[in-house]
């Protein structure tokens, strides 16, 4: 068997890393694991300003410096946190697969949740034969076709999860439509 190396994330905050004429693209996670796939945001670095304690105008606030990201968002030094939560930082490139499945697997939730009941259990059926095989029973609930799902989900690959989400694309009306239909 193949040892897998799990990217981890960035522990050198300096600017030789990190810094805004790199343009280091980086992906914003809420665990250090990427294969969790609780991901926040994906950017690049706008600035990384170094520790501010010694600048006379600056009182209390990111006396470590911080990361400002291009989408206005900023990364503490002190405390490793946006906005007091906290967060780890990946390399883009390290974390490419990991960041793909995470948007695929949100757009095919956002999909099935956009579809009007009647078109949800048809699709919900179509895609628990396609990912659940084994699972017979039928669904009769929201909940139970987005618990299995939610169960089935990170077994995929990423093009099994681009041919789902392409298939459910089909179902879905163009939003021109819905404004017709209105």
């Amino acid at each position: 068997m193949i040892p897998i190396e799990i990217p981890k994330p960035i522990e050198d905050l300096s600017t030789r890393n990190l810094n805004g004429y790199k343009r280091n693209r980086i992906v914003v996670s809420n665990d250090p694991d990427p294969r969790i796939g609780d991901f926040d945001f994906e950017s690049t670095v706008f600035r990384n300003w170094p520790s501010q304690q010694y600048v006379w105008n600056v009182r209390g606030k990111y006396r470590q410096g911080y990361i400002h990201f291009n989408n206005g968002r900023i990364f503490e030094h002190a405390g490793q946190t946006i906005q007091g939560v906290p967060k780890f930082l990946f390399d883009y490139e390290a974390v490419k697969i990991h960041w793909e499945l995470y948007l695929e697997r949100k757009k095919l939730r956002e999909a099935l949740n956009a579809l009007k009941d009647e078109d949800f259990f048809a699709a919900a059926e179509l895609l628990i034969q396609l990912v659940a095989p084994n699972v017979k029973a039928p669904v009769r609930s929201r909940s139970g076709v987005e618990g299995v799902v939610a169960r089935r989900l990170p077994g995929l690959g990423l093009s099994q999860l681009r041919a789902l989400s392409a298939l459910l694309m089909m179902v879905i009306p163009h939003p021109k439509e819905w404004m017709r239909a209105a």
